[in-house]
């Protein structure tokens, strides 16, 4: 492939024309890798929580937000809880995690929502589980303590941001990919074009088939008149 110099108009031409090409070829490659992590956190990543991560999730980014935030403020959180008697003989209130309990499931296999506007379920203990209550609870809570809670006890250590991690990689990954794809196809055809294997312009075919789609064709002809010489 013959090499333009950038130093020439020709040269310059292509190189804006190149960058106008790549401007729209990574905004497209953008937009399909944000619509893949999406889906990709929409349709694996939320299924793959357990329960309680899920009833949670949206507390665990309110805890996350306000635990930022300069102003330090409780905030009250519903949480699950289990009560247990200490070696002093009090009442302690334990948050339950996913590993001591399930959701129960009415006959048709859905879990049974309780509470006046049904924005709770229902959840069994595990067998073996110590407790003298078990219930929803309004917790007070200074929101970096709860989403420290919720990252140690219920995200296994993650933090609200590492559970996105696996959907943007998955995104950057499809960016890569739409990126090279785009760049190799836009190489070709321009290459092409370059080495007159396709006439330029919006047809986009060869020369060959121009030829043959426009044989009546014989060109556009000027009539120049003769010019005489005064004496």
């Amino acid at each position: 492939m013959p090499l333009t110099s950038f130093f020439t108009e020709e040269g310059w031409t292509s190189l804006r024309n190149s960058s106008k090409r790549i401007f729209r070829y990574g905004k497209l490659c953008l937009v399909l890798a944000v619509c893949s992590s999406l889906a990709f956190l929409w349709f694996y990543s939320l299924p793959h929580l357990r329960p309680l991560q899920q009833l949670y999730l949206k507390k665990y980014l309110l805890s996350f937000a306000l635990s930022k935030s300069p102003v330090r403020i409780n905030t009250t959180y519903i949480l699950l809880v289990r009560t247990v008697v200490d070696p002093n003989g009090k009442e302690v209130i334990i948050g339950v995690t996913d590993d001591q309990a399930d959701p129960f499931r009415g006959d048709d296999g859905k879990p049974v929502r309780i509470g006046q506007r049904g924005n709770a379920y229902m959840f069994r203990l595990h067998p073996g589980i110590e407790h003298k209550g078990f219930y929803w609870q309004e917790v007070p809570m200074a929101n970096s303590e709860m989403a420290s809670w919720f990252a140690t006890n219920i995200y296994h250590d993650l933090s609200f941001v590492g559970l996105f991690i696996q959907g943007a990689i998955f995104g950057v990954a499809v960016f890569i990919v739409c990126a090279i794809t785009a760049f190799v196809i836009d190489y070709r055809v321009n290459r092409e074009k370059t080495e007159g294997k396709k006439i330029r312009g919006t047809d986009g075919s060869s020369p060959e088939k121009f030829l043959r789609k426009n044989k009546q064709n014989t060109g556009v002809g000027i009539e120049v008149m003769r010019l005489e010489r005064s004496a």
